[in-house]
């Protein structure tokens, strides 16, 4: 059986014990006594309709800080599991709602920011598009990164964005080349964005990174670096320039 490794902050979304609500950024943790005598219709109907007042006046942010008796949630891929669970997980995850989440990313209270960002990344990755879009307008939007700790963070979720390499991502990347100048301290946020723009189809990369080209002063490294990217694989047609 094929175990994903949890990575991130943990929160109670990372839990073993925590169910969340579908279309929600929202759940409950099943191992409040309360709930065992539903625990088998909340899994099997991927909803809390069966005991709602009870989940109510449970329930919890995804965000919420885990607890002493956090168990580590497994996470198998989907093939592995019966095919009922699979598909609950798999929609709950899909169609939770992003919006407090969102809001939580532009709190002033840097906790609450960061952990929205984390609970927003780890759904991204879990193909819900709403938290995906959300992530990527977060990241178009971002100042310059001078410290190691935000080229950190910015490569966290660069690793997400390039699972959907279409114009947009494409523009959110080269929005970063050109905020973020090349130096050592962002690197490693160049290096992934370059290879995974040379990865990504010639003619979605040619235009804005000409652009570039023109508009920021690079070394005459990095010019190069750039311009071999711009030249495509051999097989490319000629025609295209």
């Amino acid at each position: 059986m094929k175990e994903k490794k949890m990575e991130g902050e943990k929160t109670c979304f990372h839990c073993n014990s925590f169910f969340p609500e579908e279309g929600s950024d929202y759940g409950a943790c099943l191992e409040e006594e309360e709930f065992e005598p539903f625990i088998e219709e909340i899994l099997e109907n991927a909803g809390f309709e069966c005991c709602w007042e009870l989940y109510l006046e449970k329930r919890m942010p995804l965000s919420h800080p885990i607890c002493s008796e956090f168990s580590p949630a497994r996470f198998y891929e989907l093939e592995d599991l019966d095919e009922s669970i699979a598909e609950a997980l798999w929609d709950s995850i899909q169609g939770a709602s992003m919006e407090g989440v969102v809001k939580e990313l532009h709190s002033s209270d840097r906790e609450k920011a960061e952990k929205a960002l984390i609970t927003l990344i780890n759904y991204a990755r879990g193909q819900n598009d709403e938290a995906f879009c959300a992530l990527r307008d977060y990241y178009r939007e971002l100042p310059e990164a001078e410290s190691l700790e935000q080229v950190h963070t910015r490569v966290k979720i660069v690793e997400v964005l390039k699972e959907r390499m279409d114009e947009e991502t494409v523009q959110a990347l080269i929005a970063e080349l050109k905020r973020t100048p090349s130096n050592n301290t962002s690197r490693q946020l160049y290096t992934l964005i370059l290879e995974e723009l040379e990865r990504a189809p010639l003619d979605l990369i040619y235009v804005p990174l000409t652009r570039l080209l023109e508009e920021r002063n690079y070394s005459y490294r990095m010019k190069k670096k750039i311009e071999r990217i711009l030249e495509g694989p051999e097989e490319y047609p000629g025609w295209f320039f």
